[in-house]
This record gives structure tokens, C-alpha cells and sequence, in this order.
């Protein structure tokens, strides 16, 4: 049987007898299949189907108005109608699940006129996810992939999702890109969690159903592709090595010492360049084994963050680099950094994670959305002006990696937005789950007062980040900063009194809670700092800091005091110091234990140790990952959050110099929102109730195995720029 797309397919069900009179229902469907192959699935909403697909305006009330309901309904039957009749052998049918509006494809079972032998073929041909997912493989994919006479060219986009691994956790809490593609675009690389919390590669061809772990890979995170396809490097935690595997399996061989991830690139000249730590300095790493060799001829700013996610153009001469500095990374420069020379030339202001396609494109991130301009790579110029061209992409404002890759071949593969929102805060007990209790917003950082009765916030704006403070007894928020500006890791200080949290670029601060006056530093900016905890007392402040000097995460803490002039700090301490990271630093409710994550083992784990630091006493208190955790001062729990976004709880009793605990076990079965490296629950202080963030309007959390695949993307940047220029 001949493959047929599904765009034909879809032309075959709008010119049929069931839709060619139906306006309405022909209209509502071309647009749920228009957004959804724009990447705009999460915007098929009851109010954009009514004041778009159907006419209404921005007016439209879905409260007050339901014609979206009963077109979605009328819809339903004229499809199933269809099915029944002019499609009966149709081999694949459209789905439009009830309870939301996104479209899907689905193999049709074997009708009783063919034979289950018959349709084999068939199946194997189309299918690219499992039966589960639902999803079947656009025939437009067979052809590009099998290299069919049609050109390529020519072909139309063509978007649809993939699981990558039944029940797997990808991506998660690593850092980096977590979906790569191989130059040739056959075959996707991805980072996966194990049940033991531990990252691993894993390898699928396109053209296959099944996912294979690649050996020895444990605690990767960051894959990127050799030119030829052939080999896949990764930074492991586990040892701090850039390693390269065979992507069809084998041993993973050492190729340079490198102490956090902060990007890398694979030349088309088999080398890498790669930032290794976090001074001011690329590295040149050949891939045939032999040593590193810094490029000090490459004068780097001193102040831009240590991420510097980069490309390799063609030729290796010269390489896209994000270069950000106090605004962080939504306001960063895509600049492009001769590798001769040392020239740094900028070519786009607001950007993150820059990359060169082969259409001859410069795309980009800001703010989750994709941006494209034409690209000379002969001159290293635009050629226009940036325009966007996918929403949606998930991506991490506060270190500027974004997970989008492309193929030389036209092919992008991208996950779609989960962790910044929008979310809803929600109510979670240990025998039930209550209503979200707040409006939708790109929330994170949750934290509740001491007394229980306020939640302090963060934001995602439009130009950084703000943090409110919300009553949890009224309709009432109070703004604590504006907006313009990166604010994370708010702390309640033990009298409910202030609230400290981190501002890029100027420190810790300090905020009276009653809104009297304005943020001022309490403790000056020496890198990238996050408050975490203040002991019972309030006499010391526990923190984390990556110096500038720093590669890793360090536990800090710091005497706090009362003065005429409210709450003063004495000389910094350092608490816990390791090669590896560690982060979270969070003070017993008698003082007198720290506990905090670090990913010495290759995944992070819950540990505790006593405090002040005598240098022995550690305990393990997590296995299987934790990513995030609480420790409420009027409980004897500790809750953690999985890598799977479930709650985990631990019994705890200290005294007499002493630490027990019991096993973990699960405490709620909600799955949360994935927020990515940042805190998306809260407990309050007696730890009875949990304030989780949720997907907003009650939805699922985002499936966490899936990947976008976009067929043709290069052609479709192609016509949307000349499109636009018109």
C-alpha cells in the first residue's frame, strides 16, 4: 500500500459528503489542525475556538455562550459519521478527545472486510509511537525517511508528537538540551531518569518503535551529536567528564575534565569547543582522545554568566555563542565569536540559545517562542529582520538552555513548554485534593509565612521575573518588585516579619512583608546566590552560592542580626564545599542539622549532616532522586519531590546528636507541574497541607516522554519569512 499523508487524509474528510455542508464544522476543524501544526496545541482553548474558529470576538463568554460546546459536539458526530461511511477504510481517523480540543491521528483497527494479516504491513509502515500514545507517523516522514522521489522541498509540514520510552521521566531535573537529533535526522539521542533516580542516554532510530539505553552513560546530561552521526558526547555527573559512546553502543571514552554543564558544540573538523567551567575560557577538545588545549586567545567578557550555549558554524571558524549578563537570559545577545581571532560580534539583542539551520536561518528562544531571520553564512550577517515562528517551546529563563534541536535535513525536534506555565496553586492533603485556590500565572518558588496566612510568589514577566505576596485568606496581592529585573528563591524569615530573596546583579535582599518600604541588599552579590533557610532563631541564614570564580553550587550560611536599622549580616561561612553540587541548604527545626541535595552519586539525593559542620555525621535520607524538598519547622517530616513530580515523605527525629529516619513512602499520588530545576510545592508549617503547582484548568501534567517532531521545518522558516517580508 502506496503511504498517504495525512494532510491528504485531511482533505479527504473536509471535501466529503458529511462535512462539504457543514461550514461551521469544516471551519472549527481546519483551525484545531492549524494550531496544533503551529505548535500551538496549549492554545486550543473553549475561548479561542469560540472567538476565533467560530466568529464570536474577543467579547466571546464561554460562561454565558455555548456554542463552542455544541459545535465541538456536532463535530464529534459528524466524524464518527464519516468513519462509518466514506472512511470505513481510511487507515488512519481523526480523534478529537472529549474533555479538550486537540487533534490527534489514529490507526484504525483492521476492518472486518481485511484481514488483521493485511493490515501488518500497513502498521509497521505508519507507526513511529506505540499503540499507546496514540499518535501514528505522517507518511510524509516514511517518504523523507525511506528518500522517496518526491522532494523534499516540496513536501508540507508535517508536526506530531512521539513518545520516546513507555513511562520513562525524560529530561527532568537535568540540565541542558534533553532531545538531540543526529545531523542526518534519522535517529534522536535523549536523556531519560531510571526508577534508582539516576540519568542514562537512550537512542531510537525514527524509523523504529524502540527506544535502546546506550552503556555507560549513567548520570549524563547535554548529548550532542558528532557530524557523522556516528558518536554522541555527554557531560556526566557522576565524574565531571566530557565523554563521547557509540551511539549504536559500546564504552564511553574520557575526553576532558568539565566541571558543570555550560555548552559545548561538535565541529564538522572533529573537535569540540566546549565551556567547561566557569571562568571566562573555551576549550578545544579533539575527539580522537588527544588533550584539551585552552583557547586563551578568546577574550570572553568577564561579566557575562558562565553558560554560554554554542554552536559550531560549518567550517569551524567561527561559533554562535549566548552571551548574558545581569538581566539574565531573555535579555541576552546571540553574537557570533571568531575562533581565529577572537572577534565577538553581536547579532541579536533579547535572545537566548542561538543556533544556525541549514535553510540559512538564525533562530532563537525569548520568552518560550521561536524566532527565525535569514543568515548569511559567508558574511556572518542578517539578512533581515528576526520574526516568530513556533510558541510554546520549553525552555529555562534563569540558565538559557532551551529544548529544541534541528537536523541538517530539515527536521526539528522541540518539547513543548511545561515548566513555565501557566500554572494554578492547589490545595493537597494526604487523602485528597482540593480546587486551585489561586488564578492562573507562570508561577514558581512557592513559599508560605510563618503563621500560615500569606504565600510569596514568583512571576515570569515579560523583561525578568517579579515577586508577590498573596493573602491566602483574601483576594489580596501586594508586589514586592517590578518586574524588570531576575528575582528567585524568596525566604520567609522566621518572624513572618521580611522576606529575603535573590536579585540578579545585586545580592540578597531584603523585604519588609508589610510592603512599608523597598527591597534593599542585605547580603552583596559575589555571583549566583539563593537563599534558602533561616535557622529557628533567625540567627543564621543558610544559602547557596556559585562564585564567579566557581564551577559548582557551594552551602553557605551567615549570621543575621537585629539593629536599629533592621536585620544586619555578620562575616559569611562556608558550610559544605564538594566538587560536586549542592544545593538547598535547609536548617532542622531544632538548628541543629542541615539537610540538602547534591548529586555526588550521579543523581541528586536527600542528604543530612549536623550543624555546625564538623566534616563527618552525613546521612543518606533519599533513594530513587529527589529534586526539591521541605522541611516545616512544626512537623517531623521531610516531603522531597521525585523526578517523576510526585511527593515523597520521610519520618524525622533528631536529638540527643542523633538523626533517624524512616523509609520514604509516597504521600499523594497528584502528579505535579513540571517546573523543571525549580520548586513547584510548598508545605505549610504544621505539614498538613501541601500548596502545589498544577497545570492550570485542572489538566494533567505534561506528558513527560514525549518529544515534537516538525518534518520539513526548514522550508516552512522558508516560506513564513518571505511571507512575513511582504
Amino acid at each position: 500500500m502506496t503511504p498517504v499523508s495525512t494532510s491528504v487524509l485531511l482533505k479527504k474528510v473536509l471535501s466529503s459528503e458529511s462535512f462539504r455542508n457543514s461550514g461551521r464544522s469544516s471551519k472549527l476543524l481546519r483551525f484545531i489542525f492549524e494550531r496544533a501544526a503551529t505548535g500551538d496545541a496549549d492554545g486550543l482553548k473553549e475561548y479561542s475556538l469560540g472567538a476565533e474558529a467560530l466568529g464570536r470576538g474577543p467579547s466571546f463568554d464561554p460562561r454565558v455562550d455555548s456554542i463552542v460546546r455544541v459545535e465541538v459536539s456536532r463535530l464529534r458526530n459528524r466524524l464518527e459519521h464519516y468513519y462509518a461511511t466514506e472512511g470505513q477504510e481510511d487507515p488512519l481517523r481523526i480523534v478529537l478527545p472529549k474533555g479538550g480540543y486537540i487533534p490527534r491521528w489514529e490507526a484504525r483497527e483492521a476492518s472486518a472486510g481485511a484481514s488483521t494479516a493485511s493490515m501488518r504491513p500497513q502498521l509497521r509502515r505508519v507507526w513511529l509511537a506505540s499503540t499507546a500514545v496514540a499518535i501514528a507517523v505522517l507518511a510524509a516522514m516514511w517518504i523523507w525517511l525511506s528518500g522517496g522521489s518526491a522532494r523534499r522541498g516540496e513536501e508540507p509540514l508535517q508536526v506530531f508528537d512521539v513518545r520516546l520510552l513507555e513511562g520513562a521521566q525524560v529530561g527532568g531535573g537535568t540540565v541542558g538540551t534533553h532531545v538531540v537529533l543526529s545531523p542526518d535526522g534519522t535517529r534522536v539521542v535523549f536523556v531519560a531518569w531510571g526508577t534508582d533516580g539516576v540519568s542514562r542516554l537512550f537512542t531510537r532510530r525514527l524509523s523504529e518503535t524502540e527506544a535502546v539505553e546506550l552503556p555507560g552513560t549513567e548520570g549524563a546530561q547535554s548529548p550532542l551529536f558528532s557530524p557523522d552521526a556516528a558518536w554522541v558526547a555527554f557531560i556526566s555527573t557522576r565524574d565531571r567528564k566530557l565523554k563521547k559512546t557509540p551511539v549504536t553502543g559500546g564504552s564511553p571514552i574520557d575526553l576532558a575534565t568539565a566541571t558543570d554543564v555550560l555548552g559545548a558544540s561538535w565541529g564538522d573538523n572533529n573537535e569540540i569547543i566546549a565551556k567547561l567551567d566557569a571562568t571566562p575560557l573555551l576549550w578545544k577538545v579533539p575527539a580522537d582522545g588527544t588533550a584539551p588545549t585552552p583557547l586563551s586567545h578568546l577574550r570572553l567578557p568577564r561579566d557575562a554568566d558562565p553558560r554560554m550555549w554554542m554552536q559550531v558554524l560549518p567550517g569551524s571558524r567561527s561559533l554562535i555563542v549566548t552571551i548574558a549578563r545581569q538581566r539574565g537570559f531573555d535579555a541576552a545577545e546571540i553574537a557570533v565569536l571568531s575562533l581565529s581571532d577572537g572577534s565577538l560580534k553581536t547579532l541579536v539583542r533579547g535572545g537566548t540559545f542561538g543556533r544556525y539551520v541549514a535553510s540559512g536561518h538564525l533562530v532563537y528562544i525569548n520568552q518560550g517562542t521561536l524566532y527565525a531571520v535569514p543568515f548569511s553564512i559567508d558574511r556572518l550577517e542578517l539578512q533581515g529582520s528576526p520574526r516568530p515562528v513556533l510558541r510554546g517551546i520549553d525552555y529555562n529563563p534563569l540558565f538559557g538552555y532551551a529544548q529544541f534541536d534541528f537536523s541538517r535535513t530539515g527536521l526539528l525536534a522541540y518539547r513543548r513548554s511545561a515548566s513555565d506555565g501557566p500554572f494554578e496553586i492547589h490545595w493537597i492533603e494526604r487523602s485528597r485534593h482540593e480546587r486551585a485556590v489561586h488564578r492562573q500565572g507562570r508561577y514558581s518558588w512557592p513559599r508560605i509565612s510563618p503563621n500560615g496566612s500569606t504565600l510569596a510568589l514568583v512571576r515570569q514577566e515579560s523583561a525578568g521575573s517579579s515577586l508577590w505576596m498573596e493573602s491566602l485568606s483574601a483576594a489580596q496581592s501586594l508586589p514586592v518588585t517590578a518586574g524588570d529585573e531576575i528575582v528567585t528563591s524568596p525566604v520567609w524569615a522566621p518572624d513572618g516579619k521580611h522576606l529575603v530573596f535573590w536579585s540578579a546583579g545585586s545580592g540578597i535582599m531584603l523585604a519588609p512583608a508589610d510592603g512599608t518600604s523597598k527591597p534593599r541588599v542585605l547580603l552583596r552579590d559575589n555571583g549566583v546566590l539563593a537563599p534558602w533557610s533561616f535557622q529557628p532563631d533567625g540567627g543564621r541564614l543558610a544559602y547557596q552560592l556559585r562564585s564567579r570564580e566557581g564551577a559548582q553550587f557551594d552551602l553557605w550560611t551567615v549570621p543575621v542580626e537585629q539593629s536599629a536599622t533592621g536585620l544586619q549580616t555578620g562575616t559569611p561561612e562556608p558550610f559544605l564545599a564538594t566538587p560536586a553540587i549542592e544545593v538547598f541548604p535547609t536548617f532542622s527545626p531544632d538548628g541543629k542539622w542541615m539537610a540538602y541535595l547534591s548529586n555526588r552519586s550521579g543523581a541528586f539525593e536527600l542528604y543530612a549532616r549536623p550543624f555546625p559542620n564538623s566534616g563527618t555525621g552525613e546521612i543518606q535520607l533519599s533513594r530513587g532522586g529527589a529534586m526539591v524538598f521541605r522541611w516545616p519547622v512544626k512537623a517531623d517530616e521531610i516531603f522531597y519531590r521525585t523526578p517523576n513530580q510526585k511527593i515523597m515523605v520521610l519520618k524525622v527525629r533528631t536529638g540527643a546528636g542523633k538523626l533517624d529516619f524512616s523509609e520514604p513512602k509516597l504521600w499523594s499520588e497528584v502528579e505535579l507541574a513540571d517546573t523543571g530545576v525549580f520548586p513547584n510545592f510548598e508545605v505549610t508549617p504544621d505539614g498538613r497541607r501541601v500548596a502545589a503547582l498544577l497545570k492550570a484548568g485542572n489538566e494533567a501534567a505534561a506528558n513527560v516522554s514525549h518529544v515534537t517532531i516538525a518534518v520539513n521545518f526548514s522550508t516552512e522558516l522558508r516560506r513564513r519569512l518571505a511571507v512575513s517580508e511582504r
